[in-house]
């Protein structure tokens, strides 16, 4: 019995560090970019892999700074997906200037059951819809999906109205030799520019949107 308990507890220890042989990151990875709008910084941008189970939990957070904390721009988000990325919860905190603030919460109720979305808008009205795929991503575990499925064709991404499906148009190679993404959604564009090499990692990501253009660079 005490050599069967021993060797439980050490596939259990071991168990993030295989998972994390998988990918291209490794839990406790920890990205941070210099947030801009249309051009002016506005604060600083973290996103952390962290292995949980057969699966990850990534999290993003803008801290705002200068033009971010006078427009009052925020945004966080969490999300819990398994082994294969794709989300089992999601939950996002956005708040746009002249708008408020959105929140999204997508979970699954069971391991088989389709993600059920709720939102709360600006005003506090309330709303849901059910997704009627199963393989579903969001604004985080897209990046690193991307990173070990450089040839995927389409995704499907949970998003405040409903489960849109995005199609990545790979771009021309950037003067900087970063590979490029660009995936456009309910009138918004997504680009994801990573680095040609075996960690691929996300150096550059833009968000086009009605009121001007959010990037953020990674801190070198």
């Amino acid at each position: 019995m005490q050599l069967f308990r021993l060797i439980l507890i050490g596939l259990i220890a071991s168990a993030p560090a295989a998972l994390a042989a998988k990918t291209p990151w490794s839990s406790g990875e920890k990205l941070v970019y210099r947030f801009s709008w249309v051009g002016v910084e506005a604060g600083e941008l973290q996103v952390v892999a962290q292995a949980q189970g057969a699966g990850w939990r990534f999290q993003g957070k803008l801290i705002p700074k200068g033009l971010g904390v006078l427009l009052g721009y925020g945004f966080e988000v969490e999300s819990v997906v398994n082994e294969q990325l794709h989300t089992l919860r999601f939950v996002k905190t956005l708040v746009e200037p002249f708008k408020g603030t959105t929140r999204l919460l997508a979970e699954r109720s069971a391991s088989q059951e389709p993600l059920v979305a709720t939102v709360i808008e600006p005003n506090g009205q309330q709303r849901s819809y059910k997704a009627d795929v199963r393989e579903v991503l969001d604004d985080l575990s897209v990046l690193y999906f991307l990173r070990v499925n450089p040839d995927v064709k389409s995704v499907q991404m949970v998003d405040f109205n409903s489960v849109i499906q995005g199609k990545p148009e790979v771009l021309n190679k950037s003067k900087e030799g970063l590979l490029g993404y660009r995936i456009t959604q309910n009138g918004a564009t997504v680009e994801v520019w990573l680095r040609d090499d075996a960690r691929r990692t996300p150096v550059m990501l833009a968000f086009g949107r009605d009121w001007g253009r959010l990037e953020a660079r990674l801190i070198e």
